[in-house]
C-alpha cells in the first residue's frame, strides 16, 4: 500500500524581485514554499520521503534535485509547509492553513519561475513517486498555486475569480 501524501500547493514566486540569485533576500526565500498533506486515515511515517525538484529546459529534458528528506509522522489529515529559506518571522499568509513548517535551513531559491517545474514525492522505500504536480513558466508573482488535477494553477485561474 502507497503512502497517500499530496502536494497540494506551492508558492514559487513570493513578491518582491528575485532575478538574481547572487541576491537573496531572507524574507522573500522563506516566503517560497510547497504544501504536502497527509490525506491517509492515519499517521505518515515520513522518514523514508524525500521532496524533488524537477525542472524542465526548453527541450522538455527534467533536471531532478533533491530538497530534503523528511523525519517523524505527519498525522492524518495535516499538512505540512516546507519553506526555502532559514527559520524566522513569516508574513501572515506564509504562516497560515498548515499545521507544520519545515525550513531548508539555507537562503536559497528552489523554485523555478522560468520554466516549467515540478514538485515530486519519493519512497526511497519503495523506490516509487509518490506525488507530483507541474506548473507552468512565469507564474504570476505573489500567486498561490493550488492543486488541479496533476497541475498547479494560479488560485483565481483555478476557481474562476477573475
Amino acid at each position: 500500500m502507497g503512502l497517500k501524501l499530496k502536494i497540494v500547493q506551492i508558492k514559487p514566486n513570493p513578491i518582491g524581485k528575485d532575478r538574481s540569485r547572487k541576491s537573496i533576500f531572507p524574507y522573500q526565500v522563506v516566503g517560497e514554499w510547497v504544501d504536502i498533506r497527509n490525506d491517509s486515515g492515519g499517521s505518515v511515517f515520513i522518514s523514508p520521503v524525500e521532496l524533488y525538484h524537477q525542472a524542465y529546459d526548453q527541450s522538455g529534458k527534467a533536471n531532478t534535485t533533491l530538497v530534503t528528506g523528511f523525519k517523524g509522522n505527519l498525522p492524518a489529515g495535516q499538512t505540512m509547509r516546507v519553506h526555502s529559506g532559514k527559520e524566522r518571522q513569516l508574513s501572515f499568509e506564509d504562516q497560515s492553513g498548515v499545521n507544520i513548517h519545515v525550513f531548508l535551513g539555507r537562503d536559497q531559491y528552489i523554485w523555478n519561475n522560468d520554466k516549467a517545474d515540478r514538485p515530486a514525492l519519493l519512497d526511497t522505500h519503495e523506490k516509487t513517486w509518490i506525488d507530483w504536480a507541474d506548473y507552468d513558466p512565469w507564474p504570476p508573482e505573489g500567486a498561490i498555486l493550488v492543486r488541479g488535477g496533476n497541475k498547479l494553477l494560479p488560485a483565481v485561474l483555478r476557481y474562476g475569480n477573475l
